[in-house]
């Protein structure tokens, strides 16, 4: 069984080390590891501006809990970076610290700032 896990980053650099390491060292394909971002930079993942159903659409497409669209949203508006990626739930906690190691927003801590 898969789960989607989706981290957010100050900066593209963080957020494509993140990908870098979720693909070769758990194996994704990059079609499993999606980067949203305010632009549409080229990189080595799938890189996805607001499409047609905007980025509130997107949102729940990564099953993102409804309390947390606004700070993701916020924070893309700012300038951050959203890394999500389907990932077997054998894998789930190395794929967790990946994240935590490259940098990933704690949104609980950031919402309270």
């Amino acid at each position: 069984m898969t789960r989607t896990i989706t981290a957010m980053f100050d900066d593209r650099a963080h957020a494509d080390a993140a990908v870098r390491q979720l693909t070769q060292e758990l194996g994704l394909s990059q079609d499993l590891v999606r980067v949203y971002a305010a632009d549409a930079a080229t990189t080595t993942t799938a890189s996805v501006a607001a499409d047609d159903r905007g980025f509130w659409g997107s949102l729940k497409d990564l099953f993102v809990p409804e309390e947390d669209r606004t700070a993701y949203a916020e924070g893309v508006r700012r300038g951050a970076v959203i890394v999500s990626a389907q990932v077997d739930e054998g894998m789930l906690d190395h794929a967790m610290d990946i994240l935590e190691n490259n940098g990933a927003v704690d949104l609980d801590s950031r919402e309270a700032e």
